[in-house]
């Protein structure tokens, strides 16, 4: 049934006819009506246009926003339907016409519609009304519509009339309805076809699809063979054999008209709430030009109209409540401040107004009658709010409205820092499952972050600007609602870092003016008694004469120290040796430190020099080379002048320098500082300018400037509100300005050392302290071209020697440098060099302050560059050592905590220890010998590291690389050392022979024609001849068309690298990491994308730690989008992050930056041996063996790391665990999580674990993006139960313990069995639970499998962890409260004690059963009794069933007194009883023992191959004569009989060698015989 419509619109006009009016109609009216068309309700077509975009438009967001819904509802995280609304395509026909919009949210309810032909812009607002219609408002129309799309077209009623747009189809237009490539047409361009005739063959998904017309006609090629092609691209047109099959639609092409809105002037309380309306929305994500509305905002903000009109607005909200004659007196206070306001002079007017309204309404309040006061308070209450909201400044406002709209950024990217987009959805789902649309509307909000990133930056900026704006003093202190910029400065990530650094940077700007110019002449000398006379100088002519020191330094070649060690060899030789130069230095660090006094001690300065520094006059004299310097420092004098113009300057100069007449000119070396009194100009030539006249000015005064020895001018001119800007003028170019100091303090040029840097060719780059100085130095050209950035900077702080002083100090500069690469001329690979000079001396040593800085640096590096990472391993070592002196393990650190050699592979292939530069690497992998001192291993434990260098062609394999890194692999797994991949990689690397790519030729199949496709690909004799036919290409000499030619069969090119051979690598290094983690410790450290046999070597050495920035993929989300060939995914998070790689079990452990992965790696490695070779280690432990365990194991559900690692009670008491308190760390935590593994320390010794999750845990497998149907699949397991996933992850761990770790194993067993559904089944249960079985059985260390309280082992649990699997190392044991067998009670009694047997124990054990049969007995023997004995018979039946319950539980008890340890022990399956709260003690000395005792039988072995286990510990239990069970004697017995146990070794290596050579004797002739007795 369809819908029945009644056009009533078309019937109120036959109504209205004068035909139906005079009733004058028949039957022939209607249709002749009909026919004429004489009545129709028409509407304006392109009402109807705009109506019916307006419709599509709005259900096209609506769909997209539900499908985003529908599909965070299947567990599908992608955000690409966020982002494809913005500008969504919309065609619709209406009269034969094409109308084209792309449609753009502008707010939840509100879009806008763009013409694509003209690009008019029409803003939309719609609201769904209750009738289901939609209200929709453009211009000044507003409009009422239903609609309906329709198998026909779109149905809208518009304003009461139905208006029809059908839908359009073009028969003469052939699309493909595949992606993929177009491998060629089956019919000729311009021949006919016919329709269902094939014509064009597609590639798809490697499949050949045929592509037939639609209809018949004349076809024309659109695309050439080969191209590639998308779902709906044009391959042809048709001239079609009937045309009447096609009607022509034509594009529009004009403008749209409807009513637009006349414009009228917008009031500031108007602009200010438009544009904070319009500045939310940005920040919710909806995309407009942000910065006009800021300006307008911060406009209005500063102005006084928007207090007035906040005020009005509430008054005239209150309407008559507000009393007439408050009303005129308020009225009068606002007309009076607009009558007299002053420009600039808002915030004080808003002040006093302010406190006029407060005073008036106060008076009006108290001059009424008590009984009204409090009602009048009420009425005036939204007056008053206003007037708090303005109280405390317009300032204080604007600072209010900025931190809100600052909030509102961080209320959504506080949801998103720090994760990819995938977790963080992921996260909002799990916390808020019921709230989709605040999932949306923060998704949305998140994926316009680049905008929304930019508008906090604006606000920021010009929240810096405030006083300025304002016209008012700096905060004194940081308003509550300014807390949201320290916050916004620690958002972590790539998309945050500018406006984290312009937050971190500029925070103290907000409480700082920048336009007091006194302040920049405080900080122009280092002597405040200087700085405060300037500020006091008269007009020009007032002559300030100073004595100061230079801040020139020694220096001792003319290269920088580059490491911190060179600073402290400079400085250590500075000191310690008694050599001329070395004291000069001293002395000029005396005088140095004596100009410091005023400020050091407190004082003020001298008024005179006191008789003992004449000796500084002494100074002065010295003659010489070697003491010039000193010479200089003793003897320097310096002039500051204030000079009222620039006009002025010329004349000044002289006049200033009148009365000084220096000892000797012929070396220049005095200052002259000049202050501007007027500002510099306006425009953008304005600086060029001010420098060319003052540079004149300061030239044509070179002569009196050099007689009086002045090497340097500065200048110094005010630039309100911003800092004085500073100019340089030096003796050394003439007098000329040096833009190399511009805008730097003149004593900076020295203190920074910027001399020293010529050979860099240094350019200025934007610094954010005055204080500092940023240059970007470049050496070599080209490809060659090597950057480093330098950060140089003063402190005077005196507080340096103190770690936050440090680390603050070495924090700013890291700021510097951050904006620094933000720069576009700033590459990725430039180095960085740090300077800091400290004016104030230090009390210590350069050492420990270097150390701090260091550590500051470590802390903050995010992406990191290869070479980089070992000054993160040392970071990480530190950490280490820090922890084991807190915890009282180690007395104290020892030095040279690392030591790196580098890996080098010579011509030959030989790998040997060498060094060089950092980056003179030409391949792309990197590798070190690293030697590490770790609380572990104080002596040292060697480290091999192999790292991508990703600087080197994306860090991609090439057969170098795979060479590279194969032998590096071998050097570590011949010596059985641990091996590091530190991997940032984008897999094997693909190419192409460049050098023939510019000479190849096509031979077509038609020259006149190339949509027809080519036959082969050759080069001309001539080309062929320049490379070598037969070894760079092959092929043949042909000759076709006169022309010879070399047809291509194919090409080899003269360089490796290119293809298969980087395969064949990738295969060899393939091997190699199998064979490593089979023979030695192998760890992968993925640090940035990991790419195809990338990801294949990490998941070959098994033990993988991921960054949260760093997937590991087999192909790119782009090229599966090509391939897809629609955009699916939308980052590689999505294929290879942590969300995908840690549930799957490839990835152990997430670090959230390389920092934190690398103190994972080092933890890692604390729990494992120095080689393959050796066994697990005891480190010092500073948890006591014998403490008791004070967490106890519960029959309920509990999370078991708290029986491992110990917990914090409800009342705050600490419980321990079984291990090490601190030792416990979990690998694999969120894949199989029914079980939980590890490692950690029992009284040193490190182990792996096994244990049992009891609480129901749930396994999510996530939704595909490329299959919109598939949806998030979350499994729920059972606890103490095996799953498919949780016992791979057993037998994995298994593996991972005994591959090369050498871990002793702990396993508390306490598992049910394996599930054994369906689905488990089918997901290869009995395949991972056989895993186990296999792993165990190769196991070479001892594994303890511990059944723990109110634990149980069942069935084929038990099975698979049974110590006869591997008898020689495997033991199993039990608590007194624990459980063993094949089913649990309830379950064998259902099978071995069914109902018969429970009412043949009723009757046997209970009496009143027994007197009732007895008495049934008698009754059955009595004849006509049979009545009394069925209704014994029922007491019988009662009597039972009142019973069964209580003997299900005794039968189930009985089944459980099989079960118990008693029983196990002696059946002999356990090997002992072990009470929980000494487990810990027991099993440390067991695990000691057996380790200790492993190692002796191993020896013992090595003497006789054919001694087995059993007689070897057979031995040494004869050989001890004492208690064999008791570990810890045992344990001593093995210390004090040491030679003894040698002795016993050899004596068995002596039987077992002359056992062999008898049997070999045995074995010969007679005569044989004889002759090896003679030769012996």
């Amino acid at each position: 049934m369809g819908d029945i419509r009644t056009t009533v619109e078309y019937l109120g006009e036959l109504l209205n006819t004068p035909e139906f009016k005079d009733n004058t109609l028949d039957t022939a009216w209607l249709d002749g009506l009909i026919a004429a068309k004489s009545v129709s309700v028409e509407v304006e077509p392109q009402s109807a246009v705009i109506n019916a975009a307006v419709y599509r438009g709005h259900k096209l967001i609506a769909d997209n926003i539900a499908g985003f819904k529908e599909s965070l509802d299947k567990g599908q995280l992608s955000t690409l339907a966020l982002r494809e609304m913005q500008g969504m395509p919309l065609e619709l026909t209406y009269q034969d016409v094409k109308y084209s919009f792309t449609v753009t949210p502008k707010a939840p309810d509100a879009f806008d519609l763009v013409l694509s032909s003209t690009g008019q812009h029409i803003e939309v607002r719609t609201r769904r009304q209750a009738d289901g219609s939609l209200y929709v408002s453009y211009g000044s129309e507003t409009h009422q519509l239903f609609a309906k799309e329709e198998p026909l077209g779109l149905r809208m009623v518009l304003d009461g009339t139905t208006v029809l747009l059908p839908n359009v189809f073009d028969p003469s237009e052939m699309r493909s309805d595949v992606t993929g490539k177009l491998v060629r047409y089956l019919v000729d361009d311009g021949a006919p076809v016919e329709a269902g005739q094939p014509f064009a063959e597609a590639e798809a998904m490697k499949m050949l699809i045929t592509i037939r017309a639609s209809e018949s006609g004349t076809l024309k090629h659109e695309l050439s063979a080969g191209s590639i092609i998308n779902q709906g691209d044009l391959l042809g047109s048709l001239e079609l054999k009937d045309p009447s099959k096609v009607k022509k639609i034509l594009p529009f092409e004009g403008l749209l008209a409807y009513q637009t809105p006349t414009e009228k002037e917008e009031t500031t309380l108007q602009a200010f709430r438009a544009s904070q309306k319009a500045l939310e929305l940005v920040m919710d994500g909806y995309v407009m030009e942000a910065e006009p509305q800021v300006q307008k905002l911060l406009a209005a903000l500063s102005s006084i109209n928007l207090v007035v009109g906040e005020v009005s607005d509430a008054m005239a909200a209150l309407g008559n409540k507000l009393p007439a004659d408050l009303d005129l007196a308020l009225q009068s206070i606002l007309s009076k401040t607009l009558a007299e306001h002053v420009a600039t002079e808002d915030s004080k007017e808003a002040a006093r107004l302010v406190d006029a309204l407060r005073a008036a309404i106060a008076d009006f309040i108290a001059g009424q009658p008590e009984g009204k006061q409090a009602e009048l308070e009420g009425v005036v209450a939204p007056v008053q709010g206003v007037l708090d909201t303005y109280a405390p400044g317009l300032r204080e406002h604007a600072i209010a409205a900025v931190t809100a709209l600052l909030k509102r950024f961080m209320a959504v990217e506080n949801t998103f820092a720090g994760m990819s987009t995938d977790q963080a959805i992921a996260a909002m789902l799990k916390s808020s499952p019921d709230d989709l649309n605040a999932v949306y509307e923060k998704a949305l909000a998140h994926e316009q972050t680049p905008a929304r990133v930019d508008l906090a930056i604006s606000l920021l900026r010009s929240l810096y600007t405030f006083p300025e704006r304002f016209g008012v003093q700096p905060l004194k202190a940081l308003t509550p609602d300014m807390d949201v910029v320290a916050e916004i400065s620690q958002l972590p990530g790539a998309q945050y870092k500018e406006l984290a650094l312009l937050s971190a940077s500029g925070a103290d700007s907000a409480a700082v003016s920048r336009s007091v110019v006194t302040n920049a002449l405080l900080a122009l000398f280092d002597d405040t008694q200087v700085g405060t006379a300037a500020m006091q100088a008269k007009p020009a002519g007032t002559v300030i004469e100073f004595r100061y020191q230079s801040q020139d330094k020694a220096q001792d070649d003319a290269q920088c120290p580059t490491s911190p060690d060179d600073l402290n060899a400079v400085y250590e030789k500075a000191l310690a040796h008694e050599q001329t130069p070395a004291r000069v230095d001293l002395a000029i660090s005396l005088l140095r430190s004596l100009y410091t006094f005023p400020e050091r001690f407190g004082v003020q300065p001298l008024k005179a020099l006191t008789p003992d520094m004449d000796v500084v006059a002494e100074i002065s004299q010295l003659p010489g080379a070697q003491y010039k310097e000193l010479a200089l420092v003793a003897a320097q004098y310096g002039q500051l002048a204030l000079v009222p113009e620039l006009a002025s300057l010329s004349t000044a100069i002289p006049s200033l320098l009148s009365d000084y007449e220096p000892a000797d000119a012929s070396s220049p070396l005095n200052v002259l500082h000049i202050a501007l009194n007027a500002p510099i100009g306006t425009g953008a030539g304005a600086e060029e300018a001010l420098i060319a006249t003052a540079q004149a000015a300061i030239e044509s005064s070179a002569g009196v400037l050099k007689a009086k020895g002045v090497r340097l001018v500065s200048l110094m001119v005010p630039n309100p509100p911003k800092w004085p800007r500073l100019f340089s003028f030096t003796a050394a170019n003439g007098f000329a300005e040096d833009p190399n100091r511009r805008n730097m303090y003149p004593t900076f040029y020295n203190a920074l050392e910027l001399d020293r840097l010529q050979n860099w060719n240094p350019v200025r780059l934007p610094a954010i302290s005055h204080n500092s100085v940023v240059l970007l130095g470049s050496q070599g050209a080209g490809r060659g071209v090597q950057q480093r950035v330098f950060a140089r900077g003063v402190t005077h702080s005196d507080a340096m020697d103190t770690p936050e002083a440090a680390e603050g100090a070495l924090l700013k500069a890291l700021d510097e440098l951050q904006l620094a690469f933000l720069d576009k001329r700033v590459m990725p690979t430039a180095s960085t060099h740090l300077f800091l000079h400290v004016l104030p001396p230090l009390e210590t040593t350069p050492a420990p302050l270097i150390q701090k800085f260091k550590g500051a640096v470590a802390r903050r590096i995010g992406t990191t560059y290869a070479y980089d990472f070992l000054g993160l391993f040392e970071k990480g070592v530190v950490k280490e050592w820090q922890a084991a002196i807190a915890d009282g393990t180690h007395p104290a650190m020892p030095t040279n905590l690392l030591e790196a050699e580098e890996l080098l592979l010579d011509e030959a292939g030989a790998l040997a220890k060498g060094s060089r530069l950092v980056g003179e690497n030409k391949v792309g992998m990197v590798g070190w010998h690293v030697t590490l001192k770790t609380p572990q291993f104080p002596e040292g434990r060697p480290l091999v590291i192999v790292a991508n260098d990703c600087t080197v062609q994306s860090g991609s394999f090439g057969v170098a690389e795979d060479d590279f890194f194969d032998a590096v692999s071998k050097y570590a797994r011949a010596r059985g050392l641990p091996r590091l991949h530190i991997a940032s990689n984008s897999g094997a690397r693909i190419g192409l022979a460049e050098e023939l790519k510019p000479y190849f030729k096509v031979a077509w199949n038609d020259p006149m024609d190339v949509a027809k496709g080519y036959k082969y690909l050759y080069f001309t004799e001539e080309d062929a001849n320049r490379f070598t036919p037969g070894t760079d290409f092959h092929g043949e000499y042909i000759t076709e068309g006169g022309e010879k030619r070399y047809k291509l069969d194919d090409i080899v090119g003269q360089k490796d690298g290119l293809g298969v051979e980087n395969l064949r690598g990738s295969g060899m290094i393939a091997g190699e990491t199998s064979a490593a983690y089979a023979e030695t410790f192998t760890l992968s450290y993925v640090t940035g994308r990991s790419v195809g046999i990338g990801a294949y070597i990490n998941r070959l050495a098994q033990r993988v730690i991921q960054m949260q920035n760093g997937p590991l993929l087999l192909t790119g989300f782009g090229a599966l989008n090509k391939l897809l060939g629609k955009e699916v995914y939308t980052s590689q998070d999505q294929l290879g992050g942590p969300q995908i790689m840690l549930p799957n079990g490839v990835a152990h452990q997430l670090a959230i930056d390389d920092q934190d992965g690398v103190e994972k790696v080092l933890r890692w490695l604390s729990y494992v041996p120095k080689t393959a070779s050796d066994s697990a280690f005891a480190a010092p432990a500073a948890d006591p063996i014998d403490r008791p365990i004070g967490f106890l194991p519960t029959k309920t559900p509990y999370d078991p790391r708290h029986m491992l690692a110990g917990t914090v009670s409800a009342d705050g008491t600490w419980l321990s665990g079984f291990f090490d308190q601190g030792s416990f760390t979990e690998y694999l935590a969120d894949w199989g999580k029914s079980v939980v593994v590890g490692r950690a320390r029992l009284g040193g010794v490190p182990m792996g674990v096994i244990a049992v999750e009891t609480r129901l845990v749930e396994q999510r497998i996530p939704a595909d993006p490329a299959n919109p149907a598939s949806r998030e699949t979350v499994l729920a397991q059972a606890g103490q139960v095996w799953y498919p996933d949780s016992a791979y992850k057993t037998a994995q761990a298994i593996q991972d313990f005994n591959s090369a770790e050498n871990l002793p194993l702990m396993v508390f067993a306490n598992w049910r069995g394996f599930s054994g559904g369906t689905r488990d089944m089918f997901g290869e249960i009995l395949k991972f639970g056989s895993y186990i079985v296999d792993n165990l059985r190769t196991y070479k260390h001892p594994v303890f499998a511990y059944i723990p309280p109110c634990g149980e082992l069942r069935g084929g649990a038990w099975v698979v962890i049974d110590p006869t699997i591997n008898e020689e190392m495997m033991e199993m044991y039990a608590d007194a409260d624990a459980r063993g067998g094949i089913l649990e009670p309830p379950g064998i009694c259902e099978v071995k004690f069914r109902k018969p047997d429970l009412l043949k124990t009723m009757h046997r054990l209970d009496a009143k059963l027994q007197a009732l049969s007895s008495e049934l007995k008698i009754v059955e023997e009595s004849p006509g009794s049979e009545s009394e004995a069925q209704s014994l018979r029922s007491a019988i039946q009662a009597r039972e069933n009142t019973l069964l319950p209580l003997y299900a539980q005794i039968s189930y008890e009985f089944a459980d007194l099989h079960d118990r340890p008693g029983r196990m022990l002696a059946k002999g399956v356990v090997r002992d009883v072990v009470d929980w709260p000494n487990a810990r003690e027991y099993f440390a000395w067991r695990v000691r023992r057996r380790l200790a005792q492993d190692g002796l039988v191993k020896a013992l072995k090595g003497a006789d191959a054919n001694l087995a286990h059993a007689d070897a510990v057979a031995k040494l239990a004869d050989m001890m004569g004492g208690d064999w069970e008791d570990d810890r004697a045992v344990l001593g017995w093995f210390d004090s009989a040491k030679s003894q146990i040698d002795e016993l070794v050899q004596q068995t290596r002596d039987a077992a060698i002359q056992k062999t050579v008898a049997d070999l004797v045995d074995g010969l002739s007679a005569e044989a015989k004889a002759a090896l007795l003679k030769s012996l």
